[in-house]
């Protein structure tokens, strides 16, 4: 395998772990709910209003409507449910596998707390001669493509193959790229005690928000929508998504698990270092 296959491979299973495990987190708007206590506030009609009367309702909170099984629901509803998942994130687990051209297994740590995100992974690659430890924190990404030895890249480098990092790893940005692509989203029901909906989105609109020209891609390599398939518990938190990624992705899983324990996310050793060739 040539050089630049192994790092376009190696960046691309990072860059697809971050988007499709990631592309979905929200950061919390408190615009609505600013909204929300400014109306909250406002003088009650004058008609009726006696002195020292006090609306019955005032100032309580009204809960969201709950769905019922094969109701679909709008984009700005499934953002409020992502926004519950991924509002006060902390740790978790991950496990992924993706099929296609692309296929890969990875497995590793997720540390929502740090911006940018900050992961350490494990990425058996179908190209790659051996197993790909990725670790991104602090700015950077980390990758032993040449043995024991990791090279060392800028998230924000201009170089990197897999195009600017930072940005794509930005939680924010990356919801409203994919709420912008949602064209259809059901709440399916309870299943197994997880909670289970199913987004459609289209693929032009996801690729052309995230940089990438569909026109470039192989024809047929990838389908004109996506489908996801998410599964929250009872508490909210994210744990699981399928979906199907055309002829380059394939199909796709990832489980999200032990939310909230200690992860150890740390750069290599200077010692274990290198200079990429050609750098």
């Amino acid at each position: 395998m040539s050089l630049s296959l192994l790092r376009r491979s190696a960046c691309a299973a990072t860059l697809s772990l971050a988007l499709v495990g990631l592309a979905g987190c929200g950061g919390e708007d408190t615009s609505a709910s600013d909204a929300a206590a400014d109306s909250s506030t406002t003088a009650p009609d004058e008609v009726g209003e006696t002195d020292g009367g006090e609306d019955p309702g005032a100032g309580e909170a009204t809960e969201p409507a709950v769905p019922t099984a094969g109701e679909e629901i709008d984009a700005s509803e499934m953002a409020d449910v992502f926004e519950k998942a991924f509002g006060e994130a902390s740790t978790a687990t991950i496990a992924m596998s993706i099929g296609g051209a692309a296929k890969y297994d990875a497995t590793g740590v997720v540390d929502f707390t740090t911006t940018p995100v900050s992961m350490a992974m494990t990425i058996e690659l179908a190209q790659a001669p051996q197993p790909i430890k990725t670790i991104i924190v602090d700015g950077f990404i980390y990758q032993n493509l040449f043995g024991d030895k990791f090279t060392k890249m800028a998230l924000d480098d201009p170089n990197n193959p897999a195009g600017n990092l930072s940005d794509q790893l930005d939680i924010g940005a990356q919801f409203e790229t994919f709420e912008k692509a949602i064209t259809a989203a059901t709440y399916v029901g309870e299943e197994d005690g997880l909670e289970r909906y199913s987004l459609v989105l289209d693929s032009t609109i996801l690729l052309q928000e995230q940089g990438t020209d569909p026109g470039s891609l192989p024809a047929g390599s990838i389908p004109e929508e996506f489908t996801y398939d998410l599964w929250f518990d009872q508490d909210g938190l994210f744990r699981k998504m399928q979906s199907n990624l055309g002829g380059i992705g394939g199909d796709l899983t990832a489980t999200y698990d032990n939310w909230g324990e200690p992860v150890d996310i740390s750069a290599p050793d200077a010692s274990q270092i290198m200079q990429l060739p050609g750098a």
